[in-house]
């Protein structure tokens, strides 16, 4: 009677221990790894079964592993995913590629997709023209989104237990550097003796140079412009030079599309910026432009090209100038004139403005030779009050002349 509680027993807790080990289940591993190399962490990892249901969602640690536990038996697949923006995309993306096109550079798996920032399915121009005109030039996103993965295909639970090991990237990073590039060594700013002088209504130009030789095949530069400065135009020897104005923002994209590269001398423009102001600086004070560190040029490999040295001059503002104008009689009561010395021959106007910066009279472009001048008002029609003038020389915006005068009882 012992001995058969004594099975009994031993059978029971057999049978306990089995159908503990069953109803656990199966661990899976996996791992992700950026551009097949680095681990990935913080993507979100998703187990879906035959039917494409997700049944169990988890994410990578620092080291790329995750796990999902307790898996019943049975056929899944592993898809990913991850919030936040990517990075690393530089003119040497867009330049392999070029590469690539011309049967000169082959692509991992996961560079391929990479590289696929339209989602096409193949790699074209039209890829190489989002990477190098629509994101790094115009700051536009990939139609593929921020990341690519390669998917863990479909495979059975009680199999030989291995690691699934996937592929991760940036859209557009076919290069895998993950993160940008620290360029803010890599391109360098020399501010000549002179600045250029820039004035209310005209287009100044702004020539940018390099300080040394440099043999280059893509340049990206991204400008800070100074506040109140308008971009007009970029001219530059360069063929299919990109540039694009974003806020305060300048970015200029270049990559020579049959990657013979050009060698940018001193003495030769690198391009020149027309550009107008819209508000009055001291005219003691210079304003430049910034480069900011995502800047760089890369060589015939498609390296980054470290130390090189633009020239960008300052921008010095020059105020308008007054010429001599008086108003005569003030106070007055019907009719007043105006004075005026004009320093150039132009069209001269004329406009009055009461307390609440309304205009109450104007006289628009009437032609007036240099030297002195009198124009004579009837105000009989205003309230008495204080009212402002201002002429001005609209063909040469440079000269002007405010005042105000009063209307008596």
């Amino acid at each position: 009677m012992e001995k058969v509680t004594f099975r009994t027993v031993c059978l029971f807790f057999l049978l306990l221990s089995f159908s503990a080990y069953s109803q656990t289940g199966e661990t899976i591993n996996g791992q992700v790894l950026y551009h097949g190399l680095y681990p990935h962490a913080g993507v979100t990892a998703m187990l879906h079964d035959i039917n494409g249901n997700i049944i169990d969602v988890t994410t990578s640690d620092g080291s790329g592993n995750y796990a999902f536990y307790n898996v019943a038996g049975g056929t899944y697949s592993i898809s990913f995913e991850k919030t936040g923006p990517a990075g690393g995309v530089t003119l040497t993306d867009a330049f392999l590629v070029m590469m690539h096109l011309f049967n000169l550079y082959p692509f991992s798996p996961i560079a391929y997709l990479a590289a696929d920032v339209d989602g096409s399915g193949t790699i074209t121009w039209a890829d190489y023209t989002l990477i190098l005109v629509g994101y790094l030039n115009q700051g536009n996103p990939f139609p593929i989104g921020d990341w690519v993965f390669e998917e863990v295909p479909p495979f059975s639970t009680g199999s030989r237990s291995e690691t699934k090991v996937s592929g991760s990237n940036g859209s557009g990073d076919v290069n895998g550097t993950f993160v940008p590039t620290k360029m803010v060594e890599s391109v360098f700013v020399n501010l000549p003796a002179n600045d250029v002088v820039i004035k209310p209504g005209e287009v100044s130009n702004v020539t940018v140079n390099v300080a040394n030789t440099v043999q280059m095949t893509g340049m990206q530069l991204i400008l800070r412009i100074p506040d109140g400065i308008v971009i007009k135009n970029i001219e530059s020897p360069l063929q299919n030079l990109n540039h694009c104005v974003r806020g305060n923002e300048l970015t200029l994209t270049w990559l020579d599309e049959n990657a013979a590269g050009e060698v940018i001398r001193p003495d030769a423009s690198l391009f020149s910026i027309e550009a107008t102001v819209t508000k009055s600086w001291d005219k003691n004070v210079s304003h430049s432009f910034y480069v900011l560190p995502e800047s760089h040029f890369i060589d015939q490999e498609g390296e980054v090209i470290h130390g090189v040295q633009i020239v960008i001059p300052s921008l010095k503002f020059q105020p308008a100038e007054e010429f001599n104008l008086t108003a005569y009689p003030n106070p007055f009561t019907t009719h007043f004139s105006i004075g005026l010395d004009l320093p150039s021959d132009g069209q001269v106007s004329f406009q009055l403005f009461d307390q609440c910066g309304r205009i109450v009279h104007e006289i628009i472009n009437s032609y007036y030779n240099a030297g002195t001048h009198q124009l004579r008002f009837d105000g009989s029609f205003l309230t008495p009050g204080i009212y402002f003038y201002h002429v001005s020389l609209p063909g040469n915006e440079k000269y002007f002349s405010n005042g105000s005068i009063i209307k008596s009882k």
